[in-house]
């Protein structure tokens, strides 16, 4: 029992120990990878636990009745005085045992519940990952379809106004020869016109002009 005794100082001088060390202190029971800081010292585990831990411990019919202390240093000052209270013998170091391999079981049933629950995410990320891949492709296909529709669609437009300037140019072509054959035809006819009021007014100039002479130069036309 001295054994025992000496034992268990030397076991919560090494508790206080690392309890008191400098930096940020990391959950002993936690199984799935990660490094949650610690929260609490669990007199009866000999853990430090996290904040999940902790209330994981706080809610578990096995471990509700287990004391902790935070790690402020006016609260594991209590340590020593705790864990005497709690009479650490032979039965009672059994039963420690027997609790650390509860809690390790406890905590590796939580790590399956998490794996097979990530396992569910994974699917569920997978199928969507699928989904959304389908739906990319689609969108893929349904812009290529725009693209062929707006090149079809700018073809037929450049074709479409192509035959309408070809038809206009000839339209326009006609409209100016048309106009072309009229503007001759006025022009000649107003020629010819004139050509012929230029005659009579020649012929209206002789005639005056053999008048004049006549009326001067005739006798019996100057008494009358």
């Amino acid at each position: 029992m001295l054994y025992l005794h000496l034992g268990f100082e030397v076991e919560v001088a090494g508790y206080i120990s690392k309890i008191g060390s400098d930096g940020v202190k990391s959950c002993d029971a936690c199984i799935d990878g990660n490094t949650r800081p610690a929260v609490v010292f669990c007199c009866t585990c000999h853990y430090l636990l996290c904040k999940l831990c902790r209330d994981y411990h706080k809610r578990n019919k096995i471990f509700y009745h287990h004391q902790t202390v935070g790690l402020d240093k006016e609260s594991f000052k209590l340590l020593p005085s705790i864990m005497n209270q709690m009479n650490i013998s032979v039965p009672n170091l059994i039963m420690r045992k027997k609790v650390e391999i509860l809690l390790i079981a406890e905590m590796c049933n939580i790590t399956m519940v998490h794996s097979e629950a990530m396992r569910e995410a994974l699917v569920c990320a997978q199928e969507v990952n699928s989904k959304l891949t389908r739906a990319i492709d689609a969108n893929d296909r349904m812009a290529e379809q725009v693209e062929t529709s707006r090149e079809n669609a700018t073809l037929i437009i450049t074709q479409i106004f192509e035959q309408l300037h070809q038809t206009i140019e000839e339209r326009k072509k006609t409209l100016l020869s048309v106009m072309e054959s009229i503007s001759l035809s006025k022009i000649a006819a107003l020629t010819l016109q004139k050509e012929e009021w230029v005659k009579m007014q020649d012929e209206i100039g002789r005639y005056t002009e053999m008048t004049s002479h006549i009326l001067q130069t005739h006798p019996l036309i100057m008494r009358w």
